[in-house]
């Protein structure tokens, strides 16, 4: 076995992310290759710097938007999860962006397309909900499962609510 296998199965390393920071910088490098050999090497230098500052602009122009969503969202009491996943999409876009290259500069204006963060969002919340045990959660707060629905929330004789939990004492003897 290949020193470089027995340390990825020792250390648990997936394959997956091994791949993706060898496969990412090499088609980067091919794609500015073939950009440079197309368009020279002025203008594919000049898209990439464009694409950074384009970006950057976009970036900040989306950011302030979703944060403004997100605290209206709290405003009305709701959780704003969509917000905060569009942030963490955000976030992604502007790393991507920064990021010298014509692959990474895709994905990060990908990103930035509010439709494909929604989409996205979606698909991973949904993913992330059921591995964590959850009916998935929206804006509401609320869980997404018949149980959540089946009856209101008790409340007390001033009108909070009751949450019955069972718990164990760690510290007692």
């Amino acid at each position: 076995m290949s020193p470089l296998l027995g340390l990825i199965r020792k250390n648990k390393m997936p394959i997956a992310l091994l791949l993706v920071f060898i496969a990412v910088p090499l088609l980067e490098i091919a794609l500015l290759i073939k950009a440079g050999d197309s368009f020279g090497f002025w203008p594919t230098l000049s898209i990439v710097i464009f694409t950074a500052i384009l970006g950057t602009v976009m970036l900040r122009w989306q950011g302030m938007s979703v944060m403004m969503r997100a605290q209206q969202t709290l405003r009305e009491g709701r959780m704003p999860v969509e917000s905060v996943a569009d942030g963490v999409f955000l976030l992604l876009a502007g790393a991507f962006l920064l990021t010298p290259g014509l692959l990474t500069d895709g994905i990060g204006f990908a990103f930035l397309v509010p439709q494909i963060r929604r989409w996205l969002g979606a698909k991973i919340l949904r993913a992330l909900s059921q591995r964590m045990g959850f009916g998935g959660l929206h804006e509401t707060g609320e869980e997404n499962s018949s149980t959540a629905r089946q009856s209101p929330p008790r409340r007390d004789q001033s009108g909070n609510v009751i949450i019955d939990a069972e718990y164990k004492d760690l510290d007692a003897p």
